[in-house]
């Protein structure tokens, strides 16, 4: 089976998918015009199983005669709440929203894999299953995809997928092994003390002045050698210039590529404000808002795929800080997270900005790699 020749083929498919669904973009759990977009393709391939799950998630299966193993893909299908201002034919219809982040991309390669998985079902040796997830920008939508069967009936062996990425070269693909992208938890902190007003300081108790001894542990306890990010990203507290605060507010984000190195940080944040309770006759309030895995790539996986690829194809980049809940999916069932390249010249191309876009051949890439994946389970 010639796969250049089949991936070529789809171009225009793939062009005209991402550019519908790029006019369309909805957030968390309200992409209701994307998931009827979603199933009316995937209904109109005659596949075996196409349902909603997790909400306004997607499950599509294509079952095999002789199925000797059960591949997923996954892509993600949310956008995010950005104004956009990139002047295409085809931009955002929704106010104030956009895809920003590529995920019309990831959709796209997903769906034509899918349609191409349709037409050659008769030569396939094992059982397909497309995932398509919302909520992956904000607090996750992937533990509700695992939770509502996303990876059963039938059981996933494998799972992939993709992410653009600008810090890899157009026209290239990253498979790493290991850390690809950092374990993370989003924080708040509440510090309590005593108001008083500032000529009777020692009738009060200053929250604020907890929470900026807070903040400076937080900045000395990270090692360069750690790989790790604590930050706190936004702090309010205070009523009045000459009052002492009673109450401050912090919000803050941890990030860690090695779990135990993640876990002794978190450990010693809540170690620490227990101490400032005991010293300083505050109370304190630590509630975590979100929390992902690191995305680790399987080496067995990586080196599998790296194989079916020409060498010229393969770039290898840094891990990156960013997180992502694909990594629930590797938690449960071997996975593989490849980061696909939209990088050029223009260093200003970043994810998230009101101006992002790509160079549309990528799509193309992606759905010949995708097709390489399976080419072990076609025959003919």
């Amino acid at each position: 089976m010639d796969i250049n020749a089949l991936a070529s083929e789809m171009k225009n498919e793939l062009v005209r998918i991402r550019r519908d669904l790029h006019k369309i973009p909805e957030t968390a759990y309200s992409e209701f015009k994307t998931n009827e977009y979603i199933m009316r393709y995937l209904n109109s391939l005659n596949a075996d199983i196409v349902s909603k799950i997790a909400k306004t998630g997607v499950k599509a299966v294509f079952y095999s005669k002789n199925a000797t193993k059960t591949i997923a893909i996954r892509s993600d299908i949310d956008a995010l709440p950005i104004t956009e201002n990139t002047g295409l034919s085809f931009a955002s219809i929704n106010p104030d929203f956009m895809h920003a982040c590529g995920h019309d991309a990831h959709m796209a390669m997903a769906l034509v894999t899918a349609k191409i998985i349709s037409k050659i079902r008769d030569m396939l040796s094992c059982n397909m299953v497309f995932l398509f997830q919302p909520a992956e920008e904000s607090t996750g939508g992937a533990e509700l995809m695992i939770e509502s069967g996303a990876l059963s009936s039938p059981k996933v062996d494998e799972i992939y997928a993709f992410h653009v990425w600008p810090d890899v070269p157009l026209g290239k693909v990253s498979i790493k092994k290991g850390a690809v992208m950092a374990n993370m938890c989003d924080f708040d902190i509440d510090i309590h003390g005593k108001s008083a007003h500032s000529s009777k300081p020692d009738i009060g108790i200053d929250a604020i002045e907890y929470a900026a001894h807070f903040i400076a542990y937080c900045k000395d306890i990270v090692k360069k050698d750690e790989n790790a990010v604590l930050n706190i990203g936004k702090i309010s507290g205070g009523n009045s210039r000459n009052i002492i605060s009673d109450f401050v507010h912090m919000e803050g984000t941890l990030r860690s590529f090695d779990e135990d190195v993640f876990n002794n940080l978190r450990k010693n944040i809540k170690d620490k404000l227990s101490s400032l309770e005991k010293s300083g006759h505050v109370k304190t309030k630590y509630l975590e808002n979100t929390f992902f895995p690191a995305v680790v790539n399987p080496n067995g996986l990586a080196d599998k795929v790296s194989a079916l690829l020409p060498k010229e194809l393969l770039f290898d980049v840094e891990p990156s800080m960013a997180s992502e809940d694909f990594a629930y999916y590797q938690k449960a069932v071997p996975g593989l997270y490849m980061f696909l390249g939209i990088g050029t010249n223009d260093k200003t191309l970043t994810l998230h900005s009101n101006d992002f876009n790509f160079d549309e051949s990528v799509l193309e890439l992606g759905l010949y790699i995708y097709l390489h994946i399976l080419s072990e389970y076609i025959s003919g």
